[in-house]
């Protein structure tokens, strides 16, 4: 899931280099490795170690990766979540516009805020990373 952030700017560029290789590539290589060995050479305990150990290393990368994506989604619900009732200003198609956060919409995109402008009218599909500023409502 990518998430936005408040005012940045969110491209499609993957976490992943396009070099790396994901555990179940890992495991596939490993065993064909190991069944094309040649039995009068085996792979020397050294080696049987090191990529053991490039193993474990890649799945605990895999964990890591996981907890922070979680963290990540739990970040920016949380921080949605504090923005209803707010007033805010953001960057649109048609240009910048204000209004009071009225509601938050969870896709597997992120969130969605609607927004309404002091003349009543509503604007949906209001993505974190288009807000450019942030107020507190006044109570006058």
């Amino acid at each position: 899931m990518q998430v936005d952030a408040i005012g940045s700017t969110v491209g499609s560029t993957s976490s992943e280099s396009v070099n790396s290789i994901d555990l179940e590539g890992f495991l596939k290589l490993f065993i064909t490795q190991l069944t094309y060995q040649d039995p009068l050479e085996p792979t020397k305990n050294e080696d049987f170690l090191a990529q053991m150990a490039q193993f474990a290393a890649l799945d605990q990368q895999r964990q890591v990766n996981e907890g922070v994506s979680g963290l990540a989604t739990i970040s920016s619900s949380q921080q949605s979540l504090s923005l209803l009732g707010k007033s805010i200003a953001v960057n649109t198609s048609v240009g910048n516009v204000s209004g009071e956060v009225t509601a938050i919409r969870y896709t597997t995109d992120g969130a969605e805020l609607t927004i309404r402008q002091a003349d009543g009218n509503f604007i949906p599909s209001i993505k974190m990373s288009q807000i450019t500023l942030i107020q507190e409502q006044s109570d006058n």
